[in-house]
């Protein structure tokens, strides 16, 4: 299996972040409004509880290693390993994964209360995980609240399909976001992975 990925993050007030770490085909990575380093930086590939080593990094990266999840915390990650899939999202981060030129998987846009905040959203990260083998064609998008708001579903799909590259979907998504953010967003970082 064979990963052709691409990050980008702005790395205005609220500090976004995009991280990964990829090799032999099996890779980690992440996108926050906070540090990615603790869920990239020493990641084993050879571990064999990938499920187990994703949600430790992530409620750490949540928690800022306190043990407390902050309530504003975004975080998503992707870990893939001997062709097994395994994804978390917290916050306003989203992980969306597509397969046989459909979507197979959008996490669920956080709902945010009067005041705007996502505060208690984050309490329970959910993991879900795929365990068929991957194959070509196979796209994964990981992305913060500050891309995905300015994105519909089909879009995404749509300008995959387009694209060749994981950096060119990702050129196509980020056309998108600039021209519908209006210059005021500062919260941005995506992550588009393709398996070749």
């Amino acid at each position: 299996m064979i990963l052709d990925f691409y990050k980008f993050y702005s790395a205005g007030n609220t500090g976004d972040r995009a991280g990964s770490d990829c090799s032999g085909g099996k890779g980690i990575f992440a996108v926050s409004n906070g540090s990615v380093d603790n869920i990239v930086s020493g990641w084993d590939h050879s571990a064999v509880n990938v499920t187990e080593q994703l949600r430790k990094s992530v409620i750490g990266a949540l928690s800022g290693g306190s043990g407390n999840i902050s309530p504003r915390a975004a975080v998503a990650a992707l870990a893939l390993n001997e062709n097994k899939a395994v994804w978390i999202s917290a916050g306003d981060a989203r992980v969306f994964f597509l397969h046989d030129r459909e979507f197979y998987f959008c996490a669920e846009k956080t709902s945010r209360n009067a005041s705007g905040d996502n505060a208690g959203s984050v309490s329970a990260p959910e993991m879900f995980s795929y365990d068929t083998p991957l194959k070509t064609g196979d796209a994964f998008l990981i992305c913060t609240g500050g891309a995905n708001e300015y994105l519909r579903d089909d879009e995404i799909l749509v300008d995959m399909l387009k694209s060749g590259s994981a950096a060119g979907w990702a050129e196509l998504l980020l056309l998108r976001i600039v021209e519908r953010m209006g210059g005021g967003n500062d919260d941005l970082s995506l992550l588009t992975v393709r398996v070749k």
